[in-house]
Parts: C-alpha cells; structure tokens; sequence
C-alpha cells in the first residue's frame, strides 16, 4: 500500500509540474524554510493523523491558496505558476526571517496514543489486513474532522441505488483500465465538483456542504420529500 500511495503521490506531482506549477518544499529551498509561509499566514497546521502526512500537517490558509494549489488526497502542495514572483514578494513580510519552524505539537489527533516504550514486548497477533483496515478507518476519520462525508454512509442512510446514481451523470462504473483501487463507481468529471475520491485508500467522500446538492442530483422527489418532511 506504501509503494501505491508514493507511486501516487508522484504522479500527481509530476503531472503540476508539467502543468508548470512548483512543489511547495522545492520552491522554499527545503522543508526547514516552511516557517516563513507560516509566519505570513499562509499555512496553517491542521489535525491529520495519517502516516502518509507531508509538510509537518500545514495546508493552505483561504489566503494562501491565493499562490498554492493543495491536492489533499495526495498530501501535495505547490506553488502555482503564475503567482511565483508574488510569492517571492508576499514571503519577504516575513517577521523572523530566517527563523526555523516551531510548531506546537499539542495533543495527538484522531485519538492517537503516545508511541510504544523503546523496547516493546514482541507482538504475536499482528495481522496485517486488521492494521491495514485500521489504518484506512484513521484516514477516514481524518477527512471526517475536516466536514467531509463517506459516501458510503451518505449513500445508505439515503438509499440511492445504483441506477439513480449512474441515471444522474455524476457517476461512471470503475474501468481496470484506468482505476487504480477497489470502488465499483466513481464521480465522473460534473461529480467531482461534489465528491474527492482517494483512490489510494478506496474512499469515496462527499465534499463539506455538498451533501443536500447532490441528494437533489441523483433523486430530486426523495430529497424534496427529505427537505418538506
């Protein structure tokens, strides 16, 4: 699963930077020199619990995302490509220049606990696939913190079947051609405008406020029913 999020990850990334965009790191000189995009008001750090987490858990404020593009599934942050210059110029406000990053690490997010002592009793009931579904659970509870919704839930506690789903054009069923995970439909690009899918993981989320929208999409008498009731 590691080597499939990495293989992700970087073609996400390569992908921007053929599109001429600039990984965040890259363009400050280096993980060290977050600080200065913090000191600005730029980044902000936020709770994620993943073991995948990039750029010590910053991601964009509303004001950074004025020069930076996040692609949260992937954990990838770049500088767009035409805002550069102005980045140059927003980061010279910086107060401590030079300063290296200090964050707070508070208290462990997602219910984590502490790390193990450094010589831990030998386990013998790990199993792989348990930690494996485990750590997917993390990874969704995660995005749940953020406003996100697992669609799977959103979609029971609703009961949208299959063909209302693809009748409503926001959803294509997985092609092994092109799909790298598990889900047996995807959004297709109009519902993308409403669901983030994290292949990586085979989550499928419905994006923070877009739950009532697309309810109304796939059965509009259901949901106008929902609303009156």
């Amino acid at each position: 699963m590691s080597a499939q999020i990495f293989e992700a990850r970087s073609k996400c990334l390569r992908e921007l930077r053929d599109a001429g965009h600039e990984e965040l790191e890259d363009f400050l000189g280096g993980a060290d020199e977050l600080g200065a995009a913090v000191r600005t008001g730029l980044l902000v750090k936020v709770h994620r619990c993943c073991d995948w987490q990039r750029y010590q858990g910053l991601i964009p404020t509303e004001r950074g995302e004025e020069f930076l593009l996040h692609v949260p599934e992937h954990h990838v942050i770049v500088v767009k490509h035409d805002r550069k210059q102005a980045l140059h110029i927003e980061l010279l406000n910086d107060p401590l220049p030079g300063e290296p990053l200090r964050l707070d690490p508070g208290a462990l997010p997602c219910g984590l606990v502490p790390a193990p002592p450094a010589n831990p009793t030998k386990r013998t009931d790990f199993d792989p696939v348990t930690a494996l579904q485990q750590l997917r659970q993390q990874e969704l509870e995660c995005w749940l913190i953020e406003g996100y919704m697992d669609f799977e839930e959103f979609r029971a506690e609703n009961g949208l079947v299959d063909q209302k789903l693809l009748a409503s054009g926001l959803f294509r069923r997985r092609d092994e051609r092109i799909d790298d995970h598990r889900l047996p439909l995807v959004p297709t690009e109009k519902g993308e405008h409403f669901l983030l899918l994290n292949g990586a993981w085979d989550l499928l989320l419905v994006k923070p406020e877009m739950g009532r929208n697309l309810f109304m999409l796939i059965d509009p008498d259901r949901a106008r029913g929902w609303m009156a009731a």
